[in-house]
């Protein structure tokens, strides 16, 4: 099968922009992405990159250093047998037409694909929605208008809940397109899937845990609509609490919003396995439409495999609880700040036990989100697309 993967993320360690410069940027592909064409690969298949190579400019300044933080050689194949070197060279992204897009596509045989997995980008004024800016959105059409004229079946991740079903009908061709989801939001409609977030657990224990970390609790991720989580559950009076990501960039002033609060800037891939393996525990908030439609992020497998216990909400609900923390639902779930605070004085006083929890939720989570069975459910799609096309 040869497969075309349409990204809009980094896969190395470090992300640089056009200049050369560390870039700030949310993303998350380099944690996952990899274990997808890795899996893949070890099928006899083919994986192509359709986005840009973001990590060209990385690669080019430290070679295989650039995924030396873990999994390097896996990760660094990864990168160099799916980049399609050169493939937007010399582009005037001002200028550029969908027509141009279509005949580098062809040159490099994209048009024999047999399925496209493409993650879902949303427009964002002023950074993707014009000629010029950031092509991920440009590249999205081109990529669903070129799948529907070669009649290839396109698999939408949506890995943010920003696609509605008037885009998917919108789209020609839309009877070959097929949505995976990370919650159930669109259980109804046949022709969505449920996933996980795909890891390799092969390399689950690769990394070791910390028996005495330094920090409390850790938080990493955005602040996109969050800001109930932070009020209900944080806890102003507990030391060494660190929280990561955009919460001071682009006019957000967190740091006068919760004055008691300690806000970090957004970390680099290098920096997850020290940040969590250095924390006893971690907080999984969420937005309040993930919680209402049992969506789970990467951050439950980011927590386990870098060595720290994850804390469940207790808005994610029975369901989610029990098929994510089995056995350890009653220790890992809090309800407010002073529950928080109490696990945190637990697991620091009885390290061996924390260690335990981590192992035991590495061996759990096998069995629900390692990368085999998003690739099973991939090769299923294509298959019954084949089939009724």
């Amino acid at each position: 099968m040869n497969i075309g993967y349409s990204f809009w993320g980094y896969l190395g360690d470090l992300k640089f922009d056009p200049e050369g410069n560390l870039a700030s940027t949310p993303d998350g592909n380099a944690f996952y992405s990899w274990s997808i064409i890795s899996e893949a690969l070890k099928r006899g298949y083919s994986v192509k990159r359709i986005m840009p190579d973001r990590d060209a400019i990385g690669y080019k300044m430290l070679n295989k250093y650039l995924f030396n933080s873990w999994c390097r050689e896996d990760r660094e194949k990864a990168y160099l047998e799916s980049s399609c070197k050169d493939l937007y060279e010399g582009i005037d992204w001002v200028t550029v037409t969908k027509d141009d897009i279509f005949e580098r596509w062809l040159a490099v045989g994209f048009h024999k694909l047999d399925v496209i997995l493409h993650e879902w980008r949303m427009k964002i004024p002023g950074r993707n929605d014009a000629k010029g800016g950031q092509p991920d959105y440009f590249l999205q059409e081109c990529v669903i208008e070129f799948a529907a004229k070669y009649k290839i079946p396109l698999i939408i991740f949506d890995l943010d809940y920003k696609i509605s079903l008037e885009d998917i009908h919108n789209m020609p061709n839309n009877n070959m397109i097929h949505l995976f989801e990370l919650g159930y939001k669109w259980k109804t409609w046949p022709n969505a899937h449920h996933v996980e977030i795909p890891f390799d657990f092969s390399h689950i224990n690769d990394l070791p845990i910390d028996d005495h970390p330094q920090t409390n609790l850790v938080y990493i991720g955005n602040r996109y609509e969050r800001d109930w989580c932070i009020d209900k559950y944080i806890p102003e009076n507990l030391p060494a609490v660190h929280i990561h990501g955009n919460w001071n960039e682009g006019g957000r002033e967190s740091s006068k919003d919760w004055p008691n609060l300690h806000f970090c800037e957004r970390l680099q891939t290098i920096d997850m396995y020290q940040t969590y393996r250095d924390s006893v525990a971690t907080i999984l908030l969420a937005k309040k439409e993930y919680l209402e439609h049992e969506f789970m992020t990467a951050r439950l497998i980011e927590a386990v495999f870098y060595g720290t216990v994850p804390l469940f909400i207790e808005e994610y609900g029975y369901n989610v609880i029990q098929k994510y923390l089995g056995q350890f639902q009653k220790s890992l779930v809090v309800s407010s700040k002073e529950d928080i605070v109490d696990r945190v004085k637990h697991f620091r006083a009885y390290p061996g036990e924390r260690k335990d929890i981590i192992k035991r939720l590495r061996n759990h989570l096998a069995d629900i989100m390692d990368v085999k069975f998003f690739m099973d459910k991939l090769e299923e799609v294509q298959k019954d697309v084949i089939k009724c096309r």
